[in-house]
């Protein structure tokens, strides 16, 4: 009769040759599982390894157990989990686990998938927004400017357009010779196109009620706080806060200077 066992051929070539010898040698291009898991098959113990090939073989065991200790010290500075297990959670317990079920977890559900794809716009389209805010192409004169007189002439036949302070246009069609060669009294003023500001202010709102969300519903409150994720969105969102608050206020204090 004729057996044939589907094993590891290579391992199975040590334990031939225990067997016969008495000593058990390791090959060096096997992985401590795989040995270990054949030798248990053959009913060879593992404390018969000699000395020259047990500390290549005991290494595996430790380098598995730090492995798994960072992959969990991973998920635990990384993510905060799920909500503990209740046996009589309340209402309200419950829709907050399944609130941070559907912002930690895109793929819990076909809302949450969705809510994944919306979040993915927004965050190409604050991209770009912050790109075109110094493209020239999303340039327009600013006609808020202060100092902002005679822009251009807007027709061949000495009708002359210009801005005035408070951003008011009119013509005049009697007009000197400079003025109806199109020449400016005053350098005009580009600023980006106020839909991009429009758009940045959407965005910046959405990611702001976004994280406020997620901070209401989150498992733990200090964890979330302490998150590397969660201060590297809130540091990404305060330059734009900053700014749009001081163009906000810049904007009240002109309107207070105006009255």
């Amino acid at each position: 009769k004729e057996y044939f066992f589907d094993r590891d051929p290579e391992i199975f070539h040590c334990v031939l040759n225990y067997f016969r010898t008495g000593e058990l040698h390791l090959p060096t291009s096997v992985c401590g599982p795989v040995v270990k898991s054949e030798l248990e098959f053959w009913g060879v113990d593992e404390v018969d390894i000699e000395e020259c090939c047990w500390s290549r073989y005991a290494t595996w065991a430790t380098t598995l157990q730090a492995l798994r200790k960072l992959e969990e010290d991973r998920k635990e500075h990384f993510q905060l989990g799920e909500y503990p297990e209740q046996n009589f959670p309340s209402d309200f317990r419950e829709f907050r686990r399944r609130a941070w079920k559907f912002f930690a977890q895109p793929s819990s559900s076909v809302p949450a998938k969705l809510y994944g794809i919306v979040s993915l716009t927004v965050i190409f389209l604050s991209i770009f927004s912050f790109c075109a805010n110094t493209h020239s192409a999303f340039k327009v004169v600013d006609v808020h400017a202060g100092d902002l007189d005679l822009v251009h002439n807007a027709t061949g036949d000495g009708e002359y357009s210009r801005w005035v302070e408070g951003g008011v246009r009119q013509s005049n069609s009697i007009l000197g010779d400079s003025q109806r060669n199109g020449t400016s009294d005053t350098t005009v003023k580009m600023v980006a196109h106020p839909a991009l500001h429009h758009l940045d202010v959407g965005c910046l709102v959405f990611f702001v009620l976004e994280l406020l969300a997620r901070f209401l519903v989150s498992p733990s409150k200090v964890k979330f706080i302490l998150m590397p994720m969660t201060i590297i969105e809130f540091m990404a969102l305060l330059p734009d806060l900053i700014d749009n608050l001081a163009r906000l206020l810049s904007a009240t204090y002109a309107e207070h200077q105006t009255i």
